[in-house]
This record gives C-alpha cells, sequence and structure tokens, in this order.
C-alpha cells in the first residue's frame, strides 16, 4: 500500500510539475519578440522543440489525471483535492487565454474576434461541466464514485483539448518568408491536435 502512495504522490507531482512548466513556456509565449528578425532557421527548431515540450507537459499531465482516476472510495478526500487543485490550474490557464485575447482584440479581424469569443465561451461552458462533476466528486456517497470520478477526468480532458484548440486560434500566423508575397485574404488554420 506504501509504495502505491509513493506512485499516487509522484503522479500527482508531475500533475503540478506539469502544470507549473505549463504556465511558464505559456509565459514565455506571451512575451513579447524580441525586436531583430528572426532567422527562419532558428524558427524551424524552437518551433520543434516548443512542440516537443507541450507533448511532454500534456503526457504528463495525462499521467496524472490517469492516477486520480485510480483513486479508490477510502482516498476520497486526495482526490478530490487534486481534482481542486487540477480545476484550480485550468482556471489559471484559460485566464491567461482571455487576457491574451484581450490584448490581441485590436489586432484581430472580425471574424478572428468572433472565433475567440466563441472559443471561450466554449472553454466556460466545459469550465463549468468540469465544476459539476467535481461537486458530484464532493457529495458522493460511494455508490457512483468510479462514475463521477470518470466523469471529472473526461470532462478535465475535453477542457484540456478546448483549451488547445483555442490557444492554437491566438497564435500569431507565421512571418512570410522574405521572397515569398504575403497573402492576407485568407487565415491559416489552426492545426487540430
Amino acid at each position: 500500500m506504501d509504495g502505491g502512495r509513493r506512485r499516487l504522490g509522484a503522479c500527482l507531482l508531475a500533475l503540478v510539475g506539469a502544470q507549473t512548466a505549463w504556465s511558464g513556456a505559456v509565459r514565455a509565449q506571451d512575451a513579447p519578440a524580441p525586436q531583430a528578425a528572426v532567422q527562419p532557421q532558428v524558427a524551424e527548431p524552437q518551433q520543434a522543440q516548443e512542440q516537443a515540450q507541450r507533448q511532454r507537459l500534456e503526457r504528463e499531465m495525462d499521467e496524472a489525471v490517469a492516477a486520480l482516476r485510480d483513486y479508490s472510495l477510502a482516498r476520497r478526500e486526495e482526490a478530490i483535492a487534486r481534482a481542486r487543485q487540477a480545476g484550480a490550474a485550468m482556471d489559471e490557464r484559460i485566464e491567461r487565454l482571455q487576457a491574451q485575447a484581450d490584448r490581441d482584440r485590436e489586432r484581430m479581424g472580425a471574424s478572428a474576434r468572433l472565433r475567440t469569443q466563441q472559443a471561450l465561451a466554449d472553454l466556460r461552458q466545459r469550465r463549468g461541466d468540469l465544476a459539476q462533476w467535481y461537486d458530484g466528486m464532493q457529495r458522493d456517497s460511494g455508490e457512483a464514485w468510479d462514475e463521477v470520478k470518470a466523469g471529472f477526468v473526461r470532462s478535465y480532458r475535453e477542457l484540456a483539448g478546448a483549451l488547445r484548440r483555442a490557444r492554437a486560434q491566438l497564435q500569431p500566423p507565421p512571418a512570410p518568408a522574405e521572397d515569398a508575397p504575403a497573402d492576407d485574404a485568407q487565415e491559416p488554420e489552426p492545426e487540430e491536435r
């Protein structure tokens, strides 16, 4: 039993660490770009490195959410505490995304503003769903514990996916190559991950 607690503690620390690292990566992305022109050769490795970091963080978060799924009814209070932390971290990420949208509002076209508003409304709705599952975790007396826990995990993953998609929408389009003509008529579609 002690080994199981250690494994669970390690998974939960990984979740908190992943969310902290993700927050740092997001803050680094939100920082203003340096004034010097970035060479295309430098941008590609940096993008690959950022992509690898995002994938690693997502994998760590998935592992931590899987650990939450493994909590038994006897360890309900621990599960509730970890769920509360995960929800608070998600709130922080959504708030940063909202702040970024507010900062970038002036540079967006009408269609981009509408898509951003819709994405943020979707995030708020999904966060509300997550809160309902969390409330269920707090109230459950035992019979439906596994169902409530699974609902929270599923809702968290859906919210995380929606957050990734919304974040991709807010990323500025890549700068055109110096020898390629700029095409302002068409906005790039965000990548589905």
